[in-house]
């Protein structure tokens, strides 16, 4: 459950602003602290033992068969140089995997996916539970054929991502030391600027976040040079 204030809260939790009572937005801010994830466990241990373990009723068992048949409709999520983009999870693929195919073969009864990016064999080979967390292409414009996406990961499915480069052609994360971009852990909010620059917020520290975790300062990085050195171009107070 996500509670973000409760008078029943059980530790007592204080913020620099004022005690925990008074200031109880702030109660479960630290998502991973030892005594807001003892308080979780505790609620969740209650509703169980109210209601019953779900995955022991009927309709669980049902609809987990739904969210992983085969015969769900392949979702769109975009179309790049002509090729239509899905990204699919089943039974075999847990985590999932980015496919694509040509419109004549999305149309068939059972296309030929190709894919371009397989979750669970990313995560089985860097020790990693990735998640799926999106992609942000480089669009040049109509007439100039995308190359390149940045793809967010996360970690278990956490809110922060990690976010990587991705040649499209090569089907292949570029690697920092061939010049591709990639952005450390964190909440935050990316676009390309052009081939070779990104805007992006969220990496530079607390100062640059507001109040609920969220970049309040764009920054411009250019391709090739440290994330240390992008500079600031529009801050919202």
């Amino acid at each position: 459950p996500i509670v973000l204030c409760s008078k029943d809260f059980p530790h007592q939790i204080t913020h620099p602003n004022g005690p925990w009572l008074e200031m109880c937005g702030y109660a479960l801010e630290e998502v991973e602290g030892e005594p807001q994830i003892g308080w979780v466990k505790e609620q969740n241990a209650d509703a169980v033992a109210r209601i019953g373990e779900p995955s022991d009723k009927p309709l669980y068992g049902r609809l987990l068969e739904i969210m992983e048949s085969d015969e769900k409709i392949p979702y769109i999520g975009r179309v790049l140089n002509g090729l239509y983009y899905n990204f699919w999870q089943d039974e075999t693929h847990v985590r999932g995997i980015w496919r694509r195919c040509t419109l004549d073969e999305y149309r068939k009864e059972e296309p030929a996916w190709e894919t371009a990016l397989d979750l669970d064999a990313l995560g089985a080979a860097e020790g990693v539970s990735w998640v799926w967390g999106g992609s942000i292409p480089l669009d040049e414009g109509p007439t100039v054929r995308k190359e390149r996406v940045m793809i967010r990961l996360s970690r278990g499915g956490s809110d922060a991502t990690v976010v990587r480069e991705f040649d499209l052609d090569a089907k292949a994360f570029v690697a920092e030391r061939e010049g591709g971009f990639a952005l450390p852990e964190a909440k935050s909010r990316l676009c390309y600027k052009d081939r070779d620059t990104l805007l992006v917020g969220g990496v530079f520290g607390e100062e640059e976040m507001t109040d609920s975790g969220y970049p309040r300062t764009v920054y411009e990085w250019r391709r090739g040079t440290p994330l240390s050195e992008a500079t600031d171009r529009k801050s919202v107070v």
